[in-house]
């Protein structure tokens, strides 16, 4: 690669390396995904910047020492759940993720008379790709006897709101977020589940439990205190904002530092760096912009005309959140009478479901 020198001289060089490489993501800092946009210099600023933080990239979730997550159930007695009836494809699938969890010490094999059962949902995949299960537990009834933490999870349109006029942004995503949060001796007990091979208890904080967003909130609002002027976080979806390049180096570095300080690791296969826009929380946004997404607009567009008020209700909920209202700005647009149970044997004119799906 040539390069132009101060005295106007040109002079050969190695091209840099780029980080996303065609092999298989190993969790090492070459998975960060860079913009195109970005100059040779900028690039190179990223790479030193990276390295220096490069433990902080990795497959294997960290482990906090700000926070533990409880359970609380007060004088409940223990919950117990029968076990789901499986088919013998979806019992290896689950033994398979056992041993993985077992191997990590995310679990720990248990005798405790709490027991929620496991399940298998689908994993949302990009069009195309082989569908995937997600090993899950069911803590329904373990919820139901959780006393609520009421800390707060922000506002997702006042985050997008904020990333709208930067002009570089850069997005993170913690590897197994909640993974990284230990439990306490009580909370280890009250979440431990069955299978048929056997009864568990986790180590780490595990995804269904009642108050797991409000602990993970309160962790990553305590990492990034201080930094409300070019971070955003909602969960583990966090974003730096700022208006100049050499402002972003210096609020990536502080959002690193944090974040090693908290003993918390990075996914780097999520990481954008240094982009004009990006998704964040459904919307594209910077450059002075906030749109959602086309694809949400072509659900609204392909929406049928609500049939009942519970559909009118969710269609105001979801276009509010997609205008930036709140379901009580979208209410006016719509009859009131459409918000009323017809009687029975009545039916809503076709004309009128239809009026009212072009209102939202």
């Amino acid at each position: 690669m040539l390069l132009v020198t101060d005295e106007g001289m040109e002079e050969e060089s190695e091209p840099l390396p780029d980080l996303l490489s065609a092999q298989e993501d190993d969790g090492s800092v070459r998975g960060v995904i860079l913009s195109d946009s970005l100059i040779l210099n900028q690039r190179g600023d990223c790479y030193e910047l990276l390295e220096q933080f490069s433990p902080l990239f990795s497959l294997t979730p960290g482990l906090t020492h700000l926070c533990v997550h409880d359970i609380g159930t007060a004088d409940s007695l223990p919950v117990k759940n029968k076990i789901y009836r499986l088919s013998d494809k979806v019992k290896a699938s689950i033994k398979e993720e056992v041993s993985k969890m077992l191997a990590l010490r995310v679990i720990e094999k248990s005798s405790i008379p709490w027991a929620s059962p496991v399940v298998l949902v689908p994993k949302a995949t990009a069009p195309g790709a082989k569908p995937e299960l997600r090993f899950c537990v069911d803590y329904r009834g373990l919820n139901s006897v959780t006393w609520t933490d009421a800390h707060p999870i922000p506002r997702a349109d006042e985050l997008v709101d904020r990333l709208g006029a930067a002009k570089f942004l850069s997005t993170f995503d913690l590897t197994s977020g909640y993974r990284q949060i230990a439990l306490t001796e009580g909370a280890k007990e009250r979440s431990a589940f069955s299978t048929p091979d056997g009864h568990y208890q986790f180590w780490v904080m595990p995804f269904g439990v009642k108050n797991a967003p409000a602990t993970f909130q309160r962790l990553v609002n305590g990492v990034l205190a201080g930094k409300d002027a070019f971070c955003a976080a909602y969960l583990d979806d966090i974003a730096v904002y700022s208006s100049s390049w050499e402002e972003h180096l210096l609020h990536l570095k502080e959002l690193l530092q944090a974040l090693q300080q908290a003993g918390l690791t990075i996914k780097a296969s999520k990481c954008q760096i240094g982009q004009g826009s990006v998704v964040y929380l459904g919307h594209l946004v910077g450059g002075g912009k906030v749109q959602p997404l086309q694809a949400k607009i072509e659900t609204i567009k392909a929406w049928q005309p609500p049939r009942t008020p519970l559909s009118l209700l969710r269609g105001e909920k979801f276009t509010a959140r997609r205008s930036g209202k709140t379901p009580l700005d979208v209410k006016p647009a719509v009859r009131p009478e459409l918000r009323r149970k017809a009687s029975p044997g009545q039916r809503r004119p076709t004309s009128e479901r239809k009026s009212t799906r072009r209102l939202l």
